[in-house]
Order: structure tokens, then C-alpha cells, then sequence
């Protein structure tokens, strides 16, 4: 659901201003893998040491996974504890400028891990990487 609202968000900003939008979403279980990274640490489960290595590792198996023809210019995560897809949607377009690049040589990937409490309490972590064609 969250995917389909920023992606709408991005294809309507850049659809008025005459640019092409392609979403590849099969790096997409490689995107929440790092996302999960990041909820763990930020949840005290793994030293900062831990941390790197693993976002190291994860940024190789991004780079291995990668579209052939294209590279990883840019990558923007966000955390966000409330879930409501039209304000995270607004968020991300004021708080980045990834959907406002111009050039039509470029696709975006997207991950996005929620996780839930019991008491109707959530955390979003949301992935975009911006893939430029070599």
C-alpha cells in the first residue's frame, strides 16, 4: 500500500514536469533487508561495529543485484512511527529532492518494513534508491 502512494507521489510530480518514472521492484527483498538492519540496531539488538559490517554486506548485495546497466547514485531511508500513507508520502517529497532529478536515464527501488506494537502503535522504515543508467 505504502509503495503505491509514494510511488504515485513521484510518477504525478514527475509527470508534470514532462520526466519519465520506473519503479524496479525487484531489488525490493534486498531493500528490506537493510531496512531490518536499521530497525534492529535502532532497537539496541546489534553494536555499532555490528551495524556497519552488516550495512556493508547489505550494500554489496544491493550493488550485486543491481539492474545491469545501472548504478546506485543515492539512497534515502526514512523512519517514520506512525503509519498513514499520505503524510509519509508528503513527508518524503518535501524532505528529498530523489523525485525531482532531471533525467529520464534513471529508475527507483523501494523497501518498506513496518513493524507493529500492540497497542495500534507502528514503526515505518522506508528505502529509496535512486538507480542512475551507466
Amino acid at each position: 500500500l505504502i509503495h503505491k502512494y509514494i510511488q504515485n507521489g513521484f510518477t504525478n510530480f514527475r509527470r508534470a514536469h514532462n520526466l519519465q518514472t520506473e519503479f524496479d521492484y525487484s531489488l525490493t527483498s534486498v531493500m528490506n533487508k537493510g531496512l531490518k538492519i536499521l530497525k534492529y540496531h535502532d532497537q539496541c539488538k546489534m553494536s555499532a561495529q555490528d551495524k556497519e559490517n552488516e550495512i556493508f554486506q547489505w550494500e554489496k548485495s544491493l550493488d550485486e543485484s543491481l539492474p545491469n546497466g545501472y548504478y546506485v547514485k543515492e539512497y534515502f531511508t526514512v523512519h517514520f512511527k506512525f503509519f498513514d500513507p499520505i503524510r509519509i508520502t508528503n513527508e518524503i517529497l518535501s524532505s528529498s529532492d530523489l523525485h525531482s532529478i532531471n533525467s529520464n536515464d534513471i529508475k527507483y527501488s523501494m523497501g518498506c518494513l513496518l513493524y507493529s506494537y500492540h497497542n495500534k502503535i507502528c514503526n515505518c522504515w522506508i528505502n529509496i534508491v535512486l538507480l542512475v543508467k551507466q
